[in-house]
C-alpha cells in the first residue's frame, strides 16, 4: 500500500502570489498588478488564485519596472521645474519668477506640476517679459496620474495598471529623483477613454500545464476536495503542492488527464469498487 505523496513531475515546482513575494521582496499588490497587466507569467487554477513558477523569480528582481506601455507621441519630452532649473543651471525659484513674467514657456498640468519641454529648458535663452505666465501651447492639454483617475473613476494603481499594460497611452516625465519619473496624459485621451472596458490581459506561462484544484479534482473523482488530497497523500493520485507564505504547501494541484486516468483506474483496480471513495 501507498505511503507518501506522489509528486506529478509534469507539474513543475509552483508558489502561489504569497510564495512569489517572499521570493522576490515584491509586494503582493505589485505583483498581482504585474501580472493582470501581462508583465509576469503564471497560471489561473480554476478561478481559485493564480500559481507562478518559482523560477521567474529572478526575472522580476531583474526587472524593476516592467511595463508595455504606449507612449503618446504628441506629448514632448518633458521635465520637471526642479529637472528645468538645473538644466538652465538657475534656481528653481529664479525659474518660476522667468514663467510668470512670461519669458519662458511652460504648462501648468496642476496647482503644484509645471513642465517644460526639453529643448526648452536646455536653452540659454528667454523672451521679452510679458507680466503674464507663458502657457506653451505647442502640446496638447494635460492632467497627471491623479486627475486622469478621478475623470475615469478608477484609483491611480489602476490608472497605472492600464498604463503599464498598454491600454491607456501616456508619457513619462524626467523628474529630480531618477528612480520615480512623472506620468501624464493628454486629456482628450482620457476624456475619449471613459466608459471603456479595459480588459486585464494576463499572459499563461507555457511552461505550466492546465492544472485543477482539489475542489475540481474530487468532483471528478465522485467526491469531494479530501477525497483528492487524501489520494494525493497516500501515493494514488499524482499531484504537486503549491507553496505559499513562509515556504510551506498550501494546496494541492493536478493535471486533468492525470485525474481522469485515475478516476478509471479507481473504478477497475483490483479489489476495488465504483462505490467506495478515497
Amino acid at each position: 500500500m501507498a505511503l507518501k505523496p506522489k509528486i506529478d513531475k509534469g507539474i513543475p515546482e509552483l508558489v502561489n502570489i504569497d510564495g512569489l513575494a517572499r521570493l522576490t521582496g515584491v509586494p503582493r499588490d505589485e505583483l498581482n498588478m504585474r501580472y493582470l497587466s501581462g508583465l509576469i507569467p503564471g497560471a489561473d487554477v480554476e478561478g481559485r488564485g493564480v500559481v507562478f513558477r518559482p523560477a521567474i523569480a529572478k526575472d522580476v528582481m531583474a526587472n524593476p519596472r516592467p511595463s508595455r506601455a504606449v507612449r503618446d507621441e504628441k506629448i514632448p519630452d518633458l521635465v520637471s521645474s526642479e529637472v528645468a532649473a538645473g538644466l538652465r543651471g538657475i534656481s528653481r525659484q529664479r525659474l518660476d519668477v522667468l514663467y510668470r513674467e512670461g519669458r519662458i514657456p511652460a504648462r501648468l498640468v496642476t496647482d503644484r506640476l509645471l513642465l517644460f519641454r526639453r529643448s526648452v529648458a536646455e536653452g540659454g535663452q528667454v523672451g521679452e517679459r510679458t507680466g503674464e505666465p507663458c502657457d506653451d501651447s505647442s502640446f496638447p492639454e494635460l492632467v497627471d496620474r491623479t486627475g486622469a483617475g478621478e475623470i475615469l473613476g478608477v484609483t491611480v494603481k489602476t490608472l497605472e495598471r492600464r498604463y503599464h499594460a498598454g491600454q491607456l497611452p501616456g508619457a513619462t516625465y524626467e523628474t529630480s529623483n531618477p528612480d520615480r519619473p512623472g506620468l501624464v496624459f493628454r486629456l482628450s485621451v482620457v476624456q475619449e477613454a471613459v466608459g471603456r472596458e479595459f480588459v486585464a490581459q494576463p499572459v499563461r506561462d507555457p511552461k505550466i500545464p492546465d492544472l485543477l484544484s482539489s475542489g475540481e479534482a474530487g468532483k471528478i473523482l465522485g467526491g469531494n476536495r479530501e477525497t483528492a488530497r487524501n489520494r494525493y497523500l497516500h501515493g494514488y493520485l499524482a499531484g504537486r503542492p503549491v507553496e505559499g507564505t513562509e515556504g510551506k504547501p498550501q494546496r494541492l494541484v493536478f493535471r486533468p488527464e492525470v485525474v481522469a486516468e485515475h478516476a478509471e483506474w479507481w473504478k477497475t483496480r483490483p479489489g476495488g469498487s465504483t462505490r467506495r471513495r478515497a
